[in-house]
């Protein structure tokens, strides 16, 4: 259990490297998707072995003339072989991907029959993992042969799950490691300081990121931290299906617009996928307009929905008519903030957008980038202080989300993210003004495609001996 960028992925190659050098051994690197084990694993195990060729020049076993093992893409195969047919068939390392969008029985499939002596399961960003994935590990590995271990690395976005009470002694038989960024050499302690001051130190951002632990649960957050971390892991577990979002699926645009001071966001989103931001600081309205209408061309948009303030709605009629001659395709949709929702059962019409956006999140239906940039950071920053009005709710039944005029609202936003309003979030939520009949799973014709692949495995060969 650790901070954003301390190490933990070259811990991990280096524990790999010297267990299967030391061992007859069949290690397993498991991961949510082939992407994030491809894009950070694998370039570190490339690493490290030009690393020890670096050292030992000709005598080093893990790279150059004289090497006994070939890294390819998907696995690294012993060469302790006459015949070049037999490499990897039992020391070997190789990578699975566990493919969340199928059904729990072929999830649990991809792992079982993993066992044999000296066997290590090295689980790459291990709470995002299932716990019932978890379970058919450890039966593996206290059922069977010898020496079997299972070894998670993680950034803790959850407070539950097995890789949590693994790490917090909170499971007998694990034994739990934490590593923080503060006094970490690879950590500026500038950047450290900087995150303490804009999130605070007990911000999920903070905890998470910065000091490796779980969230503490906010019971005032409307959108909950998980929630958040849940629609980030279902990006990245669909990252790999070319059909999602399905061609389909609507493509929808929210516009906040910020001719008043602030920015003016547009938030693409395609079926159950939040694509980007796109942000643009002018006050001049033609340079505005044609900001929003490339982006309309840009994202072939089926529906557009305009913020329509007193400040706007010049430049958003303009743009309705304009779209009427050029893309009459093309739905243009005004969402007035302090309107007339369509559920009586809301005060206005932008608590009854956010309101659905928060189900989306509870409901485990929206997916989001997880993009460690200044912007999305923000964005995060922005859902996690959104809060109900419990003072109107007991007053009339009414929903309210607290105003961005609060003084307490605008103060934590402001400390988070430099600026006072949740711009994202309303650019966002306007796109939940009508629901839509999307899919966020593998399509039939691809289920062949992603089929677990459970590996043959034979006997022992004591290649050290």
């Amino acid at each position: 259990m650790a901070a954003r960028g301390v190490g933990k992925t070259f811990l991990a190659s280096l524990i790999l490297w010297w267990y299967i050098y030391s061992y007859d051994s069949q290690i397993y690197i498991i991961g949510p998707t082939s992407g994030q084990i491809e894009r950070a694993f694998w370039p570190q195990l490339n690493e490290l072995a030009q690393h020890s060729y670096r050292i030992y020049g000709s005598e080093s076993v893990l790279s150059g003339e004289n090497k006994i093992f070939s890294i390819e893409s998907r696995q690294i195969k012993s060469m302790q072989y006459a015949e070049k047919s037999q490499w990897g068939s039992t020391c070997f390392a190789k990578r699975i991907q566990i493919d969340h969008s199928k059904s729990m029985e072929d999830q649990k499939a991809a792992v079982s029959g993993l066992w044999n002596d000296h066997k290590l399961m090295i689980i790459d960003e291990a709470s995002a993992m299932p716990d019932y994935i978890y379970s058919v590990l450890s039966d593996s590995c206290r059922l069977f042969s010898q020496c079997n271990l299972i070894f998670s690395i993680f950034n803790p976005n959850r407070n539950k799950g097995f890789a949590i009470e693994g790490s917090t002694g909170k499971l007998p038989e694990a034994i739990g490691h934490h590593i923080s960024a503060i006094g970490c050499e690879l950590i500026e302690s500038e950047k450290v300081e900087q995150d303490k001051l804009k999130y605070g130190e007990s911000s999920p951002y903070y905890r998470v990121s910065i000091l490796g632990l779980p969230p503490v649960t906010d019971e005032g957050a409307f959108i909950s931290f998980e929630w958040i971390q849940q629609a980030k892991q279902r990006y990245a577990f669909h990252a790999n299906n070319p059909d999602l979002p399905l061609e389909s699926d609507p493509m929808l645009l929210g516009v906040d617009v910020g001719l008043g001071g602030d920015k003016t966001i547009v938030a693409p989103r395609k079926g159950n996928f939040l694509l980007n931001f796109h942000e643009n600081n002018s006050s001049d309205t033609d340079e505005v307009e044609l900001f929003i209408l490339g982006h309309v061309e840009k994202y072939n948009v089926d529906h557009l929905y305009l913020e329509y303030t007193a400040i706007s709605q010049a430049i958003c009629q303009s743009i309705k008519k304009r779209l009427s001659a050029t893309m009459p395709r093309c739905h243009v949709h005004f969402i007035k903030p302090g309107g007339k929702p369509t559920n009586p059962k809301f005060d206005r019409k932008k608590d009854e957008v956010i309101y659905n956006m928060a189900k989306a999140f509870e409901n485990q239906t929206i997916c989001i980038p997880d993009s460690r940039t200044e912007i999305w950071d923000d964005f995060e920053s922005e859902l996690s202080l959104i809060q109900l009005d419990k003072n109107r709710q007991e007053k009339d039944g009414k929903i309210k989300i607290l105003p961005k005029s609060n003084a307490q609202f605008k103060k934590a936003l402001k400390d988070a993210t430099g600026y006072t309003s949740p711009d994202k979030t309303d650019a966002f939520a306007m796109t939940f003004e009508h629901d839509y009949d999307v899919q966020v799973a593998v399509t039939r014709k691809n289920k062949t495609r992603f089929e677990a692949r459970t590996p043959t495995i034979s006997g022992r060969y004591a290649w050290l001996g």
